[in-house]
């Protein structure tokens, strides 16, 4: 959906509907396939991936650990794989993305490590990312950044922002610029102790998950005009963590807590 792969929808069908179907077609023409190890995850046959990264080679770019040479101007995708938990200058290892005119994901793959941060120099916040004006897709998943810089706001195309797991305190007000917000992921983030005070200004916004983030005082008053909102994790009533109530939306159900 961030990626704009799918069609407008059908009279009565959602979008993540639409989705849902092409998925499965997928499955049922075995271009994934259930994992035998790992319940509800799917995977895919050896010669089906080696097959779609050939045909993806010019505009999907992926690197292990190292720094990045060269990239095609027509790339689309950025997958940076992450082997350990050594400092890296991410800035010297990703700054030739910038010539990726046209990129629209950004994502790391890091191994699983319960508790692990990941350090991200902070001049790829404050000097990249702003230059990757046509992003949809930004995950920051369990880095150590604590904030995030303004010139966040710019990225008027960013559908899908994942800062789950990271030591963030506080949103820039500038985040509620990002009218084609779609989804936000703040779940694990135990510093944060505010969201934006517009936040009903990200019109078009249908999942927010803040699900354990318990250091949460309250949220904006303005909640409620978040019409397409789809799913709200769970709802802050007030400072008091008494206060608290459980939302959970599904397709459809939104409405007041």
């Amino acid at each position: 959906m961030a990626e704009g792969l799918l069609q407008l929808p059908q009279r009565n069908k959602r979008v993540e509907e639409v989705g849902d179907l092409y998925f499965n077609e997928l499955v049922d023409k075995s271009f994934f396939q259930e994992s035998i190890r790992q319940e509800a995850c799917f995977v895919m046959h050896d010669l089906i991936h080696d097959f779609a990264l050939h045909m993806s080679l010019e505009f999907c770019v992926q690197f292990e650990d190292a720094k990045v040479e060269t990239i095609s101007e027509k790339a689309c995708h950025f997958l940076y794989f992450k082997k350990g938990l050594n400092e890296l200058d991410a800035f010297e290892t990703i700054e030739a993305i910038t010539k990726a005119k046209y990129l629209r994901s950004f994502l790391e793959v890091k191994p699983l490590r319960r508790g692990a941060k990941y350090i991200l120099s902070k001049r790829v916040l404050q000097d990249i990312l702003p230059k990757i004006r046509f992003l949809h897709i930004l995950s920051l998943r369990e880095h150590n950044i604590i904030d995030l810089p303004d010139s966040i706001g710019n990225l008027k195309h960013l559908r899908y922002l994942d800062l789950s797991h990271t030591m963030i305190n506080k949103l820039p007000e500038s985040i509620c610029c990002l009218c084609n917000l779609q989804t936000m992921i703040l779940s694990e983030c135990r510093y944060l102790l505010e969201l934006p005070s517009k936040m009903g200004k990200l019109i078009n916004l249908r999942y927010l998950d803040i699900s354990r983030v318990n250091s949460l005082k309250e949220m904006s008053s303005d909640i409620n005009q978040l019409k397409s909102l789809l799913k709200l994790s769970n709802f802050i009533g007030g400072a008091s963590r008494d206060s608290r109530n459980t939302c959970n939306f599904k397709y459809g159900e939104y409405g007041g807590c």
